[in-house]
């Protein structure tokens, strides 16, 4: 799946946030070294899978490489959102192509993989499935990728975005409290009333069903 990204779009460009994009691949977007460093890891991460013994540790280190590969991402798409800006269009708008999509979740295939086959240490699993959470907040805190469009946005219109989360978070947590207030009482009277139970699940699927139709 790494490979085949490759061939994919890495980001999408647009001269202004109106215009249609046009998509550019890894090599148009970043310069031979760049995409160099950025294929180490793969390349690592092939060379690793050659070697015949496996234990906690190498698991920890090949989910750490899936770790490495998310964050040099974020860190490539950065440098190419900024190198695009910077030719004469400040009101540039780069955005994650297919490609970069294809990479996050070949890396994530392997980071969930290992942490499967890492055994009795919790800490080291946590490790292996945080690390790029925790460095990818830093990169955004620091700046590194504020040309990149979705970030871009948000600073360009911070109120509304907040605004828009608070709602979102508030109409979704509304729903899931109302679901939890129907849904247990239901629940516990389907169990313990077994010929309410087959018009209790008749009625909850209608619910379930109509909406969608």
């Amino acid at each position: 799946m790494g490979l085949l990204s490759y061939g994919l779009k890495f980001v999408i460009f647009k001269e202004n946030r109106l215009v249609r994009g046009e998509g550019l691949f890894l090599w148009q977007a970043l310069t031979p070294l760049q995409v160099l460093l950025f294929s180490l890891p793969w390349i690592l991460a092939a060379l690793f899978l050659l070697l015949p013994r496996k234990s906690d540790y190498w698991y920890i280190l090949y989910g750490m490489l899936g770790n490495t590969i998310v964050v040099l991402l974020f860190i490539f798409i950065g440098v190419a959102a900024r190198t695009l800006a910077a030719q004469e269009y400040p009101f540039a708008r780069t955005s994650v192509g297919a490609g970069s999509w294809m990479f996050i979740l070949a890396a994530y295939i392997i980071i969930t993989s290992t942490v499967k086959k890492i055994e009795g240490r919790k800490a080291w699993k946590i490790a292996v499935v945080l690390s790029s959470v925790v460095l990818l907040a830093l990169l955004v805190s620091g700046g590194a990728l504020d040309e990149i469009s979705v970030l871009k946005e948000f600073f360009s219109r911070k109120d509304r975005f907040l605004n828009e989360m608070y709602r979102h978070l508030l109409l979704a947590g509304m729903s899931v409290f109302f679901a939890i207030a129907i849904g247990i009482p239901f629940g516990m009277i389907a169990f313990k009333k077994k010929l309410l139970g087959h018009p209790i699940f008749v009625f909850v699927n209608g619910v379930q069903t109509i909406p969608s139709l």
